[in-house]
């Protein structure tokens, strides 16, 4: 799964702006980022739509065009499902927003202050600034890039080595060596089939939900 960071502040603090420049420093490293907007607004089309009026029959809706997808669906979704439905093999995940949230955070903010009822903070930003004080993992406008190698350096560390199990949106908990075991017998599996020689950016495997009945008790 991917490293999932917060960007949070307060309206008009310069999250969007930050949140690109991260894009593009973290894009210079080698690294598959993704980004999503934590709202209050509705994302969803108006019920006069088409799309509306299929998605208030409980079914997601995709517009498509040759400049790309969007893709809408109602329901109270939790971000760990966001994130392994969408995107499972993206190395970072920019989220901006999401003050609430469990989840390491970088708060931008004037001066760099922190409400105490804001937690998780890995690093301040403050565009109104220039210098950076690093040790203090404080970061003004001319330290955006020490703050992408920040970020950079923990993904690198939480980066996950052999396999993480999801019953549904939920992970399961597995022992190193039940982990190693089914990632050594599926590369080797995958290894052996055309286009599968080459694993260097992981490995995703999607098996679909049981049959009623399979794997049950009595079954």
């Amino acid at each position: 799964m991917p490293f999932v960071v917060a960007v949070s502040g307060f309206k008009d603090s310069g999250k969007t702006t930050l949140c690109v420049e991260l894009v593009e420093r973290l894009k210079e490293r080698g690294v598959d980022v993704a980004f999503i907007k934590h709202s209050c607004e509705s994302p969803l089309s108006g019920a006069s739509t088409d799309s509306g009026r299929i998605l208030m029959r409980g079914v997601p809706a995709l517009l498509w065009s040759d400049e790309g997808v969007r893709l809408e669906r109602a329901g109270d979704l939790s971000l760990e499902e966001i994130v392994y439905r969408f995107f499972p093999a993206v190395d970072i995940v920019l989220v901006e927003g999401a003050k609430s949230l469990p989840l390491p955070r970088i708060w931008v903010a004037p001066g760099g202050g922190v409400p105490e009822a804001v937690s998780g903070v890995i690093a301040r930003y403050d565009r109104a600034r220039s210098e950076s004080r690093p040790e203090e993992r404080l970061f003004g406008s001319e330290g955006v890039e020490a703050l992408a190698s920040l970020l950079f350096d923990r993904w690198r560390r939480a980066e996950p080595t052999g396999v993480a199990l999801y019953g549904g949106t939920r992970r399961i908990p597995a022992k190193a060596f039940v982990a190693d075991f089914l990632a050594g017998g599926v590369k080797g599996m995958v290894r052996a089939l055309k286009g599968g020689e080459d694993l260097a950016q992981g490995l995703t495997l999607f098996i679909g939900r049981e049959e009623a009945g399979d794997g049950g008790e009595g079954s």
